[in-house]
């Protein structure tokens, strides 16, 4: 994923069956890169998945989030610089970079 790639993460909290999802995708060619899927998704779990899969693929050069809770929390942010990934779309009032 390195070398001027991006991946964009969405999540799917309220699911009727009682389970989240949160998805990993390359942005341009929509590859799913990372599922998961439990009863409750937190940031710990999130940083878990990315963690993987950069491992795997190496950090891309930027993360687009839909900016639900687990995305924005600010283990994720720091997580997300220390890696020397960007975010590319941030919430009005939100301090992550």
């Amino acid at each position: 994923m390195a070398g001027g790639s991006s991946a964009r993460l969405t999540s799917s909290m309220r699911c009727p069956a009682g389970f989240c999802a949160a998805n990993a995708e390359r942005e341009f060619t929509k590859e799913a890169l990372v599922i998961r899927v439990k009863r409750r998704l937190n940031s710990v779990e999130v940083v878990d998945a990315l963690t993987d899969l950069f491992i795997l693929r190496g950090p891309p050069e930027y993360i687009r989030s839909d900016n639900g809770a687990e995305f924005i929390a600010k283990k994720v942010c720091a997580w997300i610089d220390a890696v020397g990934a960007k975010t590319a779309f941030i919430a009005p009032g939100l301090t992550c970079h």
